[in-house]
Formats: C-alpha cells, structure tokens, sequence
C-alpha cells in the first residue's frame, strides 16, 4: 500500500511541477468536499470578499468523493484537472475539511492555505487525534497520506479551542488564530433566522401548530444513526411535537426514517424553527448554544462511543447542559425547560467568542494577505 501511495504521490507532484509555472493571481479559493454545493460560510465569505475586493476573483470549488469506484476516479480526474491547478494561481485557498491536493503537494510561498473547518468547534476527537482508534484512520495511512499537512493557520473560535484544533492537525498552537465562522452572524441575527423560518414552514407547513424537536446525531463510523431517532419517536407524544431528523451528511437514512427528514435545509437553517434540539457528541452543540436554543444531549451509547472515540471535553464538567440517556427522560426534561437560558449562555461563551462581525473578520484576514 505505502508502495502505491508513494507513486501516486509522484505521480501528482510531477504535474503539479508544470502547474506551478501558473501565475499567482488576486484570487482566493475556497475548496470544500462537504457537500456539492457551498455551505453558509462559504457563500457568506464569497458574498463579502466580491463587496470588499471587487478586484478579487474568488474561485469556490465544491465536491463530495462518491462511493464506488466510478466516483473516486471521477474525483481524482477533477482533482488533477481542477483543484490542483487553482492552487499556484491563488493568492490564498480556504479550506473547510482535509484536502489532499493541499496536503501532499509543496505549494509555493506566495499562496496561503487556511483551513477553517466545518464545525465551529471541538467535541469528539478527530484527525491526529485519535489515529488508530475505531473511529479513526491508521497512522501509517495518515503519514503516508501527509495528513492536514501544508496550512498556513488555522481557525478557532476561541482561544479554548485552539488547543483541540492544534491537536487535531498536528500544529503548535501558535498557528491557530481565533476567528468564528461566517455562520456566527446568521445565529445571533433574529430577523435572518425569523426570515429563514417562515421560508421553511411555507414549504413545510406540517412544521406549524407543533413545537418543533430537531435530533441531529453525530456520525456514527459502523451504525446509521437509526437507533437514537427510534427510541425518541416512541418516547414523543406527536400530538404535541413534531421530529425533525438532521443526521450527519455521511450517515445512511432507510426509507423508514426518511419521512422525519427536511434535507433541503441544513441543521443549522433548521434552528429557525426549533424549540429544541436534541444531540450527542456533535460539535452542532456549539452553534444551538450560540442560537439560544435549548439543548439536550441523549447519549445512550456514552461508554462505549468514549473507548471508540474519546473527547476534547468534559462532558460533566465543562458541558453545563442536560444530558440523558433514558429517552423518556429527556422528553420529560424538554417538557419541564430543564435547559435555561443561563447553562445556554455559559457554554457558549466558554467555546465560542462574541464577535459582532465574524464574516468581516475574517474577509479582513484573507484582505490582509492578498
């Protein structure tokens, strides 16, 4: 295996060689594989960076690796042929997840590669964090991959999550700049969210006349999520809520569960409409606090999700909101308001800094190295 990543590294390098005779332009780009289209953040930062720089072209570049292996040769013509060659021409390349073409290529020192990450903050381990773990990769894939490899900085939210995000990527903690995403605005701005509602329940006007309870799961490596939206729909009494489903992006929803789903929107548009969200060890806890929205954490499987995965947090000490593992406990607990305002407020500012502009701080940021 290490054979044959090694001449796929060769292989790469030797085109990227001629690519890099490409001119570096005023052009930022921003590389995501998070989904096929571009999420808030990274409409939010095009939006603005086109407002404060007109003479910036900015380059988005969406794309998912498919399953099979059509897809991933797909992917990997794309990535020669399109994400490769955007790298030499950029002044800087965002990015919100691990890219390879931005990891295993020597880039030249007039472009800058950010990483800001999807999430808005650290809860379960990921990357060099928990390498060799179940829910991990192998290090041996990992360094022969040159994981999370080639970044200039990297975002936080606050200075409290530096330390986890230095972790994750194998950098000094020096590297990390404290910068919210985009999506910071949209959850503290009442009229955007009161806007974004009203959008949903005129094409889903089932939603209205309920309370409304999102469950959003993290991803589970060998379980489709299934298990915890079961024990919850038999727990609610549907006359009074209604569920929502926003399970992880790469989780698996049968054809039972899909009637809970409104995958036309994204958890976090979904907020909108939430009276309460429930979750488990999903970084999404981060933006609900920051939203204001009372928060339930259901975490059934704890001891045997922490031996698989680990956390970057206490989820008794530094986590002040409710957590359950009886589901008609924390339907009790929903009905009583047993998460206030105050446990909401002191999680989220001991994660997430206020900030009254995080699009413009951060479109500042990439101004700054243009």
């Amino acid at each position: 295996m290490n054979i044959l990543i090694g001449l796929f590294k060769t292989f790469l390098r030797t085109i990227y060689f001629i690519q890099k005779f490409n001119s570096p332009k005023r052009r930022v780009t921003i590389i995501s594989r998070q989904s096929d289209s571009p999420s808030y953040d990274i409409q939010a930062l095009e939006k603005r960076i086109v407002k404060e720089h007109p003479d910036v072209h900015v380059h988005v570049m969406c794309k998912t690796i498919g399953d099979g292996m059509k897809a991933k040769l797909s992917y990997g013509v794309y990535m020669v042929c399109q994400l490769m060659p955007s790298f030499p021409s950029s002044a800087v390349v965002i990015l919100d997840g691990y890219c390879i073409p931005a990891s295993i290529l020597k880039h030249k020192k007039t472009t800058h590669i950010v990483q800001m990450w999807h999430a808005m903050g650290c809860f379960k381990k990921f990357g060099k964090s928990i390498l060799d773990k179940e829910e991990g990769r192998s290090e041996k894939m990992a360094n022969a991959m040159d994981m999370h490899k080639g970044y200039n900085a990297f975002f936080a939210s606050s200075e409290r999550g530096i330390k986890a995000f230095a972790e994750a990527f194998g950098y000094p903690e020096d590297m990390g700049v404290v910068m919210p995403l985009p999506r910071y605005d949209f959850l503290t701005d009442k009229a955007a969210m009161k806007e974004q509602k009203n959008k949903i329940i005129w094409l889903h006007p089932e939603l209205y006349g309920k309370k409304n309870i999102l469950y959003a799961p993290t991803f589970r490596k060998e379980e489709d999520g299934s298990r915890g939206l079961e024990a919850l729909i038999k727990a609610v009494d549907e006359n009074e809520y209604n569920i929502i489903y926003s399970p992880h992006p790469l989780t698996k929803v049968d054809e039972e569960h899909r009637k809970y789903l409104y995958d036309d929107f994204s958890a976090m548009e979904l907020f909108s409409l939430s009276d309460a969200v429930i979750t488990d060890y999903s970084a999404l806890i981060f933006e609900s606090a920051v939203a204001g929205i009372p928060t339930y954490l259901f975490t059934y499987d704890y001891d045997s999700y922490y031996e698989k995965r680990s956390f970057y947090i206490d989820m008794d000490k530094d986590i002040p909101l409710p957590r359950y593992d009886d589901p008609g406990r924390i339907m009790e607990a929903v009905e009583k308001g047993e998460c206030t305002e105050e446990r909401l407020r002191a999680f989220a500012d001991a994660f997430v800094d206020r900030t009254e502009d995080a699009t413009g701080n951060i479109v500042k940021y990439i101004g700054d190295m243009l």
